[in-house]
């Protein structure tokens, strides 16, 4: 028995290489078909050792993989798009020719799983897809995109390979970019749709193109279009999988929130028990602020997650992660911390902290930064076991942007303890130790050895520290700072990135001052109205209550502008309602409300007091409201 390799290839010098070797560990011969290339794709496919034969491009992919079969003298065909390789071939070799060998001949194709993965090199989408199949001359391809294999226009048997992976690379947004596949295939798609308009495949097609472009109406409308022509069958599709496709263009849409709900509620009339129908809808309350709703949506999406772990493992296991770090989000915004810290953690552990994202285990650092330092510890230490080096930088970097010196130094040296590793953010360590001399000496270092602008930010912040705001005419003229424009101050706006980044890093420092004039230059320097409400809202993100309250408070004696005042007494109120006093919580968004600052964020926060009974009850809060004429409107909704 002999298996034969196809590659279409025209311009994939990038990728070329990966696929071919790939091919040839299980492959008797390897075939490339050239439809055009002016790079350097056939010179590599040369240095292979393949044999390469070349075709007219002609705008129809199974014209080009037909040619290709003609010129195949294997048993089995294998065809890989030029960005897709196999993955553990030495493995595959043996265990690919044995299934081949032996199975039925009533079996024409065999399917397996393609890994797309996305701009980090993660898989966000598993599907199945038929890329191995009989050398039989009545086999062809149809379609002139998105083709499929076809006898006479009829479909094939299948035999499905669970345990032979294809991974493919061409959903990266640079790589669509690049190569334009996005018009070609639209382009190629509606010549396709005129020839046959009734056929549902092709507007399914047509919107997962779409979607390759973020056109999400454009999604909506042809996942509809399909729908109405009527069923589909692709082999591993799940029951409703248009109907979810559609909800997710919804979510991530942007239509208002009503038509959102409305297009997602008429989903699932039609499908009432499906997980990731349930999964989008919490989604689309998070996303508005709507935490409540958004709350119910994911307990419900959770009693449904074991069912669809049957019928879908491998994406389940991928929403039921997302699932649980966006519900650790919710308990965040309803001030449930400890819940918070229990759902981001098994969000984390079923990722995997190797692999898990930076944006997850900087909220967990967030929520432990309430908790004693050796608590924390604890906790952090659980989850990291068997961590490498990588994944412990990551989790520096966190303790660096949350400020937290003791977590900080203690994972400094245990990098060092494990790894004989010195970890690139030392400097840091320094700075918040007031070691201002160590800290820029050792961000000079990092600097010339990295070129990274955050060790600029460092000396920066360290000179600040040794200096002080008031020596700034002596601190801006270091080289070093020469192109920040923050130095540039008295003739520009500041860059918000070098604010904020800078910002941080003095309020972590003991002196409190040396972050509160710092502040006070920058809103001198700048006639922004939003920089403010930027400033509170990094400090507030961070749990840095204290300093919000004081700034705050302090711009309040500016006389900000009406609409300016209300965003303020926002965050001041949901400053109040973290540091757990109601009361003051409540007065705050009286007077947010008051100066027509009304949005799901008051609202929410309001009946968490509400159902709380803590420190204010119903009472109490329909007492302060009715004190204030404006108010009284808000009444019915303190029930």
């Amino acid at each position: 028995m002999r298996i034969s390799g196809c590659v279409i290839a025209k311009d994939e010098e990038l990728e070329i290489k990966k696929c071919l070797e790939s091919l040839k560990a299980i492959c008797d011969e390897v075939i490339l078909v050239d439809t055009g290339s002016t790079d350097r794709t056939v010179e590599i496919a040369k240095r292979e050792g393949v044999i390469i034969d070349h075709f007219k491009w002609v705008d129809d992919f199974s014209a080009a993989k037909n040619h290709a079969k003609t010129k195949a003298s294997g048993d089995w065909l294998i065809f890989l798009d030029a960005d897709e390789y196999f993955l553990n071939t030495e493995l595959l070799n043996t265990r690919l020719k044995s299934m081949l060998s032996t199975l039925p001949e009533k079996y024409e194709i065999v399917s397996c799983n393609i890994d797309n993965l996305d701009d980090n090199d993660s898989v966000f989408l598993t599907h199945v897809g038929s890329r191995i199949v009989r050398n039989k001359s009545d086999i062809w391809f149809e379609g002139k995109v998105h083709e499929d294999l076809k006898r006479s226009g009829e479909s094939l048997n299948v035999a499905r390979a669970t345990d032979i992976t294809i991974v493919h690379t061409g959903y990266k947004t640079k790589k669509i970019k690049e190569r334009d596949k996005f018009h070609r295939n639209i382009s190629l798609l509606e010549e396709e749709i005129r020839l046959h308009p009734e056929d549902p495949h092709l507007y399914f097609y047509l919107a997962d193109t779409y979607e390759m472009n973020n056109d999400f109406l454009k999604v909506i409308e042809n996942y509809k279009k399909s729908i109405v022509k009527g069923d589909i069958h692709f082999q591993g599709m799940e029951r409703g999988e248009r109907e979810c496709r559609i909800a997710k263009a919804v979510a991530h849409s942007s239509l208002a929130f009503y038509i959102k709900e409305f297009e997602i509620m008429q989903l699932l009339r039609k499908y009432p028990d499906h997980f990731r129908l349930n999964f989008y809808m919490a989604m689309i309350a998070y996303d508005e602020k709507r935490y409540h709703m958004s709350q119910a949506w994911i307990v419900k999406a959770q009693g449904l997650i074991k069912g669809y772990k049957v019928i879908q493992p491998s994406r389940a296991l991928k929403l039921e992660k997302l699932l649980y770090n966006v519900k650790a989000r919710v308990h965040r915004k309803l001030f449930n911390f400890d819940q918070a810290v229990d759902d981001i953690i098994t969000a984390i552990s079923l990722e995997g902290i190797d692999n898990v994202k930076g944006s997850s285990i900087g909220f967990l650092m967030q929520l432990l930064k309430f908790e004693e330092p050796m608590v924390s510890i604890s906790i952090i230490n659980q989850l990291y076991k068997g961590a490498t080096i990588e994944s412990y930088e990551a989790l520096i970097d966190q303790c660096v942007v949350n400020g937290m010196t003791t977590h900080l130094n203690y994972y400094i040296k245990k990098i060092y303890d494990i790894h004989q590793s010195r970890s690139s953010k030392l400097a840091y360590s320094f700075l918040y130790q007031s070691k201002y001399e160590q800290a820029m000496e050792e961000a000079l270092r990092m600097y010339n050895f990295t070129k990274s602008i955050e060790f600029i930010y460092v000396h920066f912040s360290a000179n600040v520290g040794k200096n002080g705001i008031g020596n700034y005419e002596k601190i801006q003229q270091f080289d070093l700072y020469k192109n920040m424009e923050i130095v540039k101050v008295e003739d520009q706006i500041a860059v918000e990135r070098e604010v904020i980044s800078i910002m941080l890093q003095l309020a972590y420092l003991p002196d409190k001052e040396h972050l509160y004039d710092f502040i006070d230059m920058m809103l001198v320097a700048t006639d922004s109205r939003d920089y403010i409400l930027k400033i509170l809202n990094a400090l507030y993100e961070h749990n840095l209550l204290e300093d919000v309250i004081v700034i705050a408070k302090k711009y309040m004696t500016t006389g900000p502008d009406y609409l300016l005042k209300g965003k303020i007494f926002e965050i001041l109120g949901l400053t109040s309602l973290v540091k757990g006093d109601s009361y003051q919580a409540v007065a705050y968004f009286c007077d947010a409300i008051e100066n027509s600052c009304i949005n799901n964020r008051i609202f929410e926060a309001l009946t968490v007091i509400q159902n709380s009974g803590i420190s204010i009850g119903r009472v109490e809060m329909k007492a302060m409201i009715k004190e204030t004429t404006s108010l009284i409107w808000l009444l019915p909704y303190i029930q």
